[in-house]
């Protein structure tokens, strides 16, 4: 399978945060054991990268659809969501539910050659280290914040 050229994606949801994502195709993704989580509450998020133009030697590429893809954060395999030929789409919380994910996209060219997927947890992800969506339809789905300063008080 021949990879294409890296490029960026950038992740934003429509009110509550913005990430960017760089992306290498030719090299793969270096994942972050520790990347950020972000919190949404609504029903959806735009997702939207740089229009892939050429293949990983240079050459004048020209791009099918791209691929949006999800998973649980800590889960291996990959969902696809929804194909496109725009350099943006909408991903809607009833389809994925409440839950803690992660967000990839792949690039396809006419000859079927597919990307490898990249994603939110890259390290070279911004936030710096990668990312991660904690996302609920409403406030009342969000679970309290981590508790931080744990100590021994007394011997």
């Amino acid at each position: 399978m021949k990879k294409l050229k890296s490029y960026v994606i950038s992740c934003c949801a429509v009110v509550m945060f913005c990430a960017s994502v760089a992306l290498f195709g030719m090299f793969g993704c270096d994942v972050n054991a520790d990347p950020t989580r972000l919190t949404r509450v609504g029903d959806n998020i735009i997702l939207g990268w740089e229009e892939v133009t050429t293949d990983v030697s240079g050459n004048v590429e020209y791009i099918d659809y791209y691929t949006i893809y999800y998973r649980l954060h800590g889960a291996s395999d990959w969902i696809a969501y929804i194909k496109l030929v725009a350099t943006n789409g909408t991903v809607f919380h009833v389809d994925l539910g409440n839950g803690t994910w992660d967000f990839g996209v792949s690039a396809t060219d006419f000859s079927g050659n597919e990307s490898e997927i990249h994603s939110s947890l890259d390290m070279t992800a911004i936030p710096t280290g990668g990312w991660y969506l904690l996302w609920s339809y409403d406030q009342e789905n969000l679970p309290p914040k981590v508790p931080a300063g744990l100590r021994i008080v007394s011997e």
